[in-house]
């Protein structure tokens, strides 16, 4: 992850302070610790990033990222994301790039089609992006399909400003009006009042007999979702550091690491996590030393739990129970990594039982697709 912030408002300068500014931003230094970049891209506009480099871990992979183009333009932009199909991107519409970022592909992709809802449905991937048109003044920001990586704007009428930044501690002190970003879908300064939604979920829940590719026996849906399981894993391997993977035994997380094992060449690094007799260790134990894992077992107490939670919901930003409930093991786990081990990128079984509807609570869904 990391950690995008920006902020247009006529002449900022004069209506903040530089140092509140900065102080924001600061806020979210934790999505992003290998880096951080300023940068008065006008006189109207500021970008800030925090990164955390995975793809492309030169200086070519920097962000802010700048275009100039043929025609005499400049493109700027700032990305939290992964796009999986840059390449193919790159090959099918012969973009030469500066450097192997997967991101750089979103300026050349708005360069060619001049639309940020084209750009953003060419995109196999997720992301929350901020991409500037010099020559049109125009400010544009997307959000992934599902919203997977986050993003939220602020308002201010009083200074007619409107800011974009990874989580909202980014501008608790600069904007009065602070909302999610809808997930899948554009905004543009052109006219700010409106979100264009250019994803839908009923473009995809199509439960007719009669659809060519619909699945209709048990042995055809397992053969899909073992499929798409592998290659969904496959795609999202695209990254210049070393991969571990957060594994408590379950299905979820032990099918996932077994892929990320059978994909690289390197001894993969797994972490449990659970309190003293936990059953998790056991079945965990299992897994690794069936796929001969380099295992880490975190252990933590009750106390510690409570201590950190506090922490928990100012990092999340939210008091949803059943979310800071599920994340305060993750997080101490998570914490323990940061501070004494050099992996960056952990894959985890997080998110199957919200997609396939493992909860008990899912059953109290009035459909599928409330669901």
């Amino acid at each position: 992850m990391c950690g995008i912030f920006a902020l247009l408002s006529r002449n900022y300068a004069s209506k903040y302070k530089l140092s509140t500014i900065f102080a924001n931003f600061a806020n979210i230094y934790g999505r992003g610790p290998d880096s951080t970049k300023l940068l008065s891209v006008t006189n109207s506009l500021f970008y800030g990033f925090h990164r955390l480099a995975i793809n492309d871990l030169s200086i070519l992979g920097e962000q802010p990222m700048k275009m100039e183009t043929s025609d005499g333009n400049e493109i700027h932009l700032i990305c939290n994301g992964e796009i999986y199909n840059h390449m193919a991107l790159e090959r099918e519409y012969g973009f030469v790039t500066h450097g192997a970022s997967d991101c750089e592909v979103i300026m050349h992709l708005y360069n060619k089609f001049g639309d940020i809802n084209d750009v953003a449905q060419r995109l196999d991937g997720v992301f929350a992006f901020v991409l500037y048109d010099k020559k049109k003044d125009t400010l544009f920001a997307a959000r992934d399909p599902i919203g997977v990586r986050p993003l939220f704007m602020g308002t201010d009428t009083e200074r007619d400003a409107f800011l974009f930044a990874s989580e909202s501690k980014a501008m608790h002190l600069l904007s009065r009006d602070i909302r999610q970003f809808p997930p899948g879908c554009t905004w543009s300064s052109g006219d700010p009042s409106e979100f264009y939604k250019w994803w839908n979920i009923e473009n995809y829940a199509n439960h007719s007999a009669e659809t060519p590719d619909m699945v209709t026996t048990e042995e055809a849906a397992l053969a899909m979702i073992r499929t798409d399981l592998e290659e969904a894993t496959q795609k999202r391997l695209m990254s210049d550091r070393k991969i571990a993977t957060f594994l408590s035994g379950g299905l979820d997380s032990s099918l996932i690491t077994a892929l990320v094992n059978r994909y690289n060449q390197y001894t993969v690094n797994t972490y449990s996590v659970g309190m003293t007799g936990g059953t998790d260790f056991t079945f965990a134990a299992k897994v690794a030393d069936h796929l001969k894992t380099n295992h880490h077992e975190i252990c933590f107490t009750a106390e510690e739990g409570i201590e950190i939670l506090e922490e928990v919901i100012y990092t999340l930003e939210t008091y949803d129970i059943t979310t800071i409930r599920a994340s305060v093991a993750m997080y101490l786990m998570s914490r323990y990594i940061s501070r004494h081990t050099d992996d960056i990128v952990i894959y985890s079984g997080e998110g199957a039982d919200e997609v396939t509807q493992g909860y008990l609570y899912f059953h109290n869904a009035p459909c599928t697709l409330s669901s």
